[in-house]
């Protein structure tokens, strides 16, 4: 990126280029004073991507099983309702995305994740194939287009060194939380049954309810995401051209500071400039004699 090339040229022309043990040595010390400084952070975004993790998986992972275990549908129906649900996701992508930039992360994570609330009954409540594909595409246009806000409103949220260590981490923390949806939603149809009518043999059987057990799970964690999303913070459309890298040393803590100061200093060199231009200042900072008169007057 430009801010490590930067930071690259700058020490070359310092002679202080460190090696690859010294900026591992300078990482890790960095690492546990932005973890002091911002513990409240890396919890709050580890518990917002529990929930993501928790919201997308529980709505996928079981899916095909859904479709065809309760609904009894056929495995080539499955896969092209599965498929279905991933163009919704697709487009739901594009479109909070493109909100997002007008409306701000929260909001937008907030309506979409509400709009799935509002399609669970299309998802869960039909038997025939057009319904419930239908139900698929909107519950993963609404899933997926929360989740496509993530990558840049965890970037906007990081603390200015970490950009790049930050948001995986939180992410991958979130995801291991989770892992444990599907097998959640396979005990939960243990207990909670229903009865369908087989067309192949001609019976009713009795067969684990996993549309209930989807609809309640992701209506819980919906709802988790609304509020945590809410009390949250947003910094929409931070810059970190100026902050400092975290292989720098003794900058934990201090990146907002800095960026704002070297932003505050550019602003002032570049209005300087423009005065000289004008004629109102000369380069050594000091209003010309003529027009230090026409003041004075």
């Amino acid at each position: 990126s430009k801010v490590f090339l930067r930071a690259r040229e700058e020490a070359r022309q310092k002679g202080t280029l460190l090696s690859e043990t010294q900026k591992t040595r300078i990482f890790l010390h960095e690492v546990k004073m932005m973890l002091k400084n911002e513990w409240v952070l890396c919890i709050y975004a580890v518990l917002l991507m529990t929930g993501f993790n928790f919201l997308s998986h529980g709505s996928q992972d079981l899916y095909p099983t859904y479709l065809k275990t309760t609904k009894g549908l056929s495995s080539h129906s499955a896969t092209v309702a599965t498929i279905i649900g991933n163009c919704g996701a697709i487009a739901g992508g594009v479109a909070a995305g493109w909100i997002s930039q007008r409306l701000g992360r929260r909001l937008t994570i907030i309506l979409f994740t509400l709009s799935i609330g509002a399609w669970i009954p299309l998802w869960i409540l039909p038997n025939s194939f057009g319904a419930l594909a239908a139900g698929a595409f909107f519950i993963q246009f609404g899933v997926q287009g929360a989740w496509g806000i993530i990558p840049v409103h965890l970037n906007e949220l990081s603390p200015a060194g970490f950009r790049s260590t930050f948001p995986g981490v939180a992410y991958q923390l979130g995801n291991m939380v989770s892992s444990a949806s599907a097998q959640i939603e396979a005990t939960a149809g243990d207990n909670l049954r229903t009865t369908i009518y087989n067309k192949a043999t001609g019976k009713y059987e009795e067969v684990p309810d996993y549309g209930k057990v989807q609809g309640i799970l992701i209506g819980v964690v919906a709802a988790f995401v609304v509020l945590w999303t809410l009390i949250g913070d947003e910094k929409h459309g931070r810059h970190f051209e100026n902050a400092k890298l975290a292989i720098e040393e003794d900058k934990a803590g201090k990146g907002e500071k800095d960026e704002a100061s070297i932003r505050n200093s550019q602003e002032r060199d570049s209005d300087k400039s423009e005065d000289i231009e004008r004629g109102s200042i000369n380069e050594k900072g000091k209003a010309p004699q003529g027009a230090q008169h026409i003041e004075d007057i």
